[in-house]
């Protein structure tokens, strides 16, 4: 397992794992064959990463599915009633506790028992947001 890292010169935010795995996705998102022009309205203000990552969703598990300094997508078994989540993502250097919303939501898969939810953040530690945000700049 690698040991190297480095940490943000603002806030001091240090993770090794979880940001290189968001680097390849970025790497290989941006060097992929060009997608089929999407016609509907985009009205996301950032990029999206797409990624797998085991995440707690209100302390049950879930699958991260894509990222952005904004929110993030993913799959679960369950969705709660109330809106209001609260997400933990495990990095190396330690879990990473967000709040959010969700903003929309998928049927139930009736095969695999899972739906997907769109959940925009309301609360996220400065020095992640940071990181997320390097991440999917769109310049």
């Amino acid at each position: 397992m690698e040991t190297d890292s480095s940490a943000c010169s603002k806030c001091g935010f240090e993770d090794t794992e979880f940001i290189r795995t968001l680097n390849k996705a970025v790497t290989e998102a941006h060097h992929a064959s060009p997608q089929p022009e999407y016609q509907g309205v985009n009205r996301r203000k950032q990029r999206r990463v797409k990624c797998r990552f085991r995440v707690l969703l209100n302390g049950r598990p879930a699958i991260l599915m894509d990222i952005s300094a904004g929110g993030m997508r993913l799959s679960a078994d369950f969705l709660p009633p109330d809106p209001k989540v609260e997400l933990v993502l495990f990095t190396e250097s330690g879990p990473v506790t967000l709040e959010g919303e969700i903003r929309w939501y998928s049927q139930m898969d009736p095969v695999i028992r899972q739906r997907e939810a769109g959940i925009s953040f309301t609360r996220i530690p400065d020095a992640f947001r940071a990181q997320l945000e390097k991440l999917t700049d769109l310049k």
